[in-house]
């Protein structure tokens, strides 16, 4: 029975760098040790994507492919993506490891680097303070479990999800040279024997039942495809499985009550138990806590004696199993009965790993200890603020990379007792990031109840505010002063000072969360947006101070705006309550009195941002389309109808205007050019790359000088470094034409009655605002019409009136 050809990659996995005509293909350094250059260039045929490449962790950089690019408007013909060399974003670094997990960080054998997951990206990154990282990128769920052969050339991994494949990597070149379908759904692990000649996979089959998986893998050195040797379903529980380090053909799975030992004959798996209540069972408890000799034992991990191995004599092959009570079951391998049980922590074992002369467990009761093969005491023990999920051993064995639950990542040497932290991380969906303009910093935010702070080059968390039992939706950096606005879901917005990380000032303005918190540029004024359709302005100088409610028009209405980067304007949105139109605003920073109003077909906006020069306004529609406007008549310069294949959630415009960065459901991250001269309005998709690394939903970015920073539904935070100067347009006369020389935005010279609905809630003050100005008023793609303030009134009066209708009919 042999296994099928490995499946084309999904389309929205643009994971390989293609190279450009001429450019050598990079070689897998495994493959060539035991094959021809014709069988080399076979194989990467066969595990190719259709676009020819195959995943490839080598370099960090995403580069497009015709896979990742959106599907076309009708209307619009399909335009050639940018040029791939020299792609626009480069990964450089993710903050985040999957600490819910247990044994997905491991340290190969004979590597520098340690091995995690993030979602469904896997990284290695060096055991050092820089911790440089590389990327595994292929997976369409998250990743649950990691295998390496003895030699650590080989690496497995398991994803999670009902497209349950398993795929085999090149480690030293981070190619995938081949992806194995065995399973329906619910992988538990995999293991690759010592001598990379099987691997075995453990997960379920068509009808929930547990299945174990043997491929015979050893062809993949020659060029040829693996094969399924065995297939077996088992009423056992299993939750680890690895193959036996004494004999050859034998595997060891343990699960709730039960550690069977197989052994592969006439291409069966044939299994056997280990007997586990012997009447001389001996419990020694080192560690307190309830006794593993009562009750049920669920075993949770496996390990063999590090230093015996298939040379050992028969007499001194043991076997150990972690367990969820806090113990450790030593079995003697040959008779396949148990010896004794160690009592060695409080709560469950979660990894066991056995090295020479001593042994490591990583508990929940969030002990780390090291202990000698006689667990007769610990020699090392090490506290972490949560439950320890993962462990793994340096080669050299004087170095103990471990993972907690938390999602932290340290390394702590054995010799010096020294603990050295490399990677924090979020455990909850990251809602928003915000970029320090002073310092070299980022803040983001998170439904886990915590704002961090961190620096862009060195990636570590400088400082954590943690609001327990809260929700964080929004983020924002004062210009001028080390302080910085969250907005949480339950309407409340708090200002913190981050030198002194004390909180400077709250208020609860909002009957909803908090969507957006935007700051002017010359540091006067705050703005906060909220589900409830309300914006409200705040005055920095009087310590924070509402001044101002503004309503959108619907009670329901997510409110977005933006702040012009030459603080001489405001855009918000705002929905009229008869036609259920909406249209987006804008408003004189400084005095807050309307300008212009330009109206739409679309029923909510997502996200707005202007151009780095304030002189155009870009907008998301929930309607998944991209919209451009300039700001001279409101006219709309360019449309694409279908930016992404699912919603876009968030908007970034690059500082140096040559490209508009979008982030979508759809877990992609595009780049689209900038077309500096217009003659009519364009509807055809403008040249974009794509970009792939988010397992889901992309939800805030943030330029930070030479970085995007990226962050989204899964708790990862992404560091792209922008590579390319700029992107170049469709033709070389767009390409290098300068925007017209355009005159200041006029301002208001009418002076009337006050800004209707300026009242604050809870701050007892009324509105401070100027007169009503002109507002220009105007369809899609249609001239302006001036409306003069008596009509601008009423129609502000309609607004208000209808708003407390709707008030009213809520309390009835």
């Amino acid at each position: 029975q042999q296994l099928q050809q490995s499946p084309p990659l999904p389309q929205h996995q643009a994971v390989a760098h293609v190279p450009s005509p001429g450019q050598p293909r990079q070689q897998s350094a495994f493959l060539l040790q035991h094959a021809t250059h014709q069988q080399v260039t076979h194989q990467l045929s066969k595990s190719a994507s259709p676009q020819g490449s195959p995943p490839t962790a080598k370099s960090t950089s995403m580069a497009p492919s015709a896979a990742g690019l959106s599907p076309r408007p009708a209307t619009a013909p399909p335009r050639s993506s940018l040029p791939e060399p020299d792609p626009v974003l480069t990964l450089e670094r993710i903050n985040a490891f999957q600490g819910e997990l247990t044994r997905t960080l491991k340290w190969p054998p004979h590597s520098e680097e340690m091995v995690f997951t993030a979602g469904a990206v896997i990284i290695a990154m060096h055991a050092s303070a820089e911790g440089a990282q590389r990327f595994f990128l292929g997976h369409t769920a998250h990743v649950v479990a990691l295998a390496f052969d003895g030699e650590g050339q080989l690496m497995a991994s398991a994803q999670e999800g009902k497209s349950a494949v398993v795929r085999l990597w090149d480690f030293r070149t981070g190619l995938c040279v081949a992806v194995l379908n065995g399973h329906a759904s619910g992988m538990v692990g995999v293991d690759i024997s010592q001598d990379g000649r099987a691997l075995i996979g453990v997960g379920l089959d068509a009808q929930a039942k547990q299945l174990m998986v043997l491929w015979d893998i050893s062809q993949l050195r020659f060029g040829g495809k693996p094969e399924v040797v065995a297939r077996h379903t088992t009423e056992y529980n299993i939750k680890a499985v690895r193959f036996s380090e004494y004999e050859e053909d034998q595997i060891v799975t343990c699960g709730r009550d039960s550690v069977r030992v197989y052994r592969l004959k006439a291409q069966q798996l044939r299994g056997v138990s280990v007997r586990l209540g012997p009447p001389d069972r001996k419990t020694t408890a080192s560690a307190g806590g309830i006794s593993a000799a009562l009750g049920p034992n669920i075993f949770t991990d496996i390990a063999f004696e590090h230093t015996a191995g298939r040379y050992a004599p028969e007499e001194q092959r043991f076997l150990y199993a972690a367990s969820a009570s806090g113990a450790v079951f030593e079995i003697d391998y040959n008779s396949r009965t148990l010896l004794c049980v160690y009592q060695l922590h409080s709560a469950a074992i979660n990894t066991l790993v056995m090295h020479s002369g001593f042994c490591v467990t990583a508990s929940d009761d969030r002990q780390l200890r090291v202990w000698p093969t006689g667990f007769n005491d610990y020699l090392l023990e090490a506290e972490h603020e949560s439950g320890v999920t993962s462990v793994g051993v340096s080669p050299d064995g004087l170095s103990v990379a471990v993972g907690t639950e938390s999602g932290a990542i340290g390394t702590l040497d054995i010799p010096t007792h020294r603990y050295t932290p490399l990677l924090r991380s979020h455990v909850a969906a990251v809602n928003a990031v915000a970029a320090d303009p002073n310092r070299p910093q980022y803040c983001t935010a998170s439904s886990d109840g915590t704002l961090r702070v961190w620096d862009v080059n060195t990636h570590q968390q400088l400082v954590e505010f943690d609001a327990p039992g809260e929700v964080v939706t929004a983020v924002a950096y004062h210009p001028f002063h080390h302080e910085l606005a969250a907005g949480f879901q339950n309407g409340r917005v708090r200002v913190f000072d981050v030198t002194t990380t004390t909180l400077v000032q709250e208020h609860l303005q909002h009957r909803a969360a908090v969507t957006q918190i935007a700051f002017s540029p010359d540091g006067t004024r705050m703005y906060s947006g909220g589900a409830d359709g309300g914006l409200c302005v705040y005055d920095v100088a009087q310590v924070y101070l509402p001044t101002k409610f503004l309503p959108s028009g619907a009670r329901d209405m997510k409110v977005t705006l933006a702040v012009s980067p030459d603080g001489l304007y405001l855009a918000t949105v705002a929905r009229d309550p008869y036609r259920r139109l909406t249209s987006l605003l804008l408003f004189h920073n400084s005095t807050l009195e309307p300008y212009m109003r330009i109206e739409t077909d679309t029923p909510v906006f997502k996200s707005i941002a202007f151009s780095a020069n304030s002189r155009e306004l870009w907008a998301v529609a929930e309607t998944n389309r991209l919209d451009r406007y300039e700001l001279l008549e409101g006219q709309l310069l360019q449309q694409v109808s279908v930016a992404h294949r699912l919603e876009i959630n968030t908007l970034a415009v690059d500082p140096g205007n040559r490209f508009v960065v979008t982030g979508g459901t759809d877990g992609l991250i595009k780049a689209w050019s900038v077309e500096t001269q217009h003659s009519s309005m364009q509807t055809t998709v403008p040249p974009h790359q794509a970009f792939t690394g988010h397992s889901s939903a992309v939800f805030g970015m943030a330029f930070h000088r030479d970085h995007l920073i990226s962050v989204g539904d899964a708790e990862n935070v992404y560091i792209w470094r922008v590579g390319n100067p700029r992107i170049p347009s469709r033709t070389d006369a767009a390409s290098t034409a300068a925007l017209p020389p355009l005159s200041p935005l006029p301002a208001s010279t009418n002076a009337g009655a006050g800004w209707e609905g300026g009242a604050v809630r809870g701050s007892g003050g009324k509105g401070d605002g100027g007169g009503v100005g002109a507002i220009g008023v105007g369809k899609v793609g249609s001239p302006v019409k001036q409306w003069g303030p008596a009509e601008t009134a009423t129609l502000l009066q309609q607004n208000a009136l209808a708003q407390q209708q709707q008030q009213q009919q809520q309390q009835q």
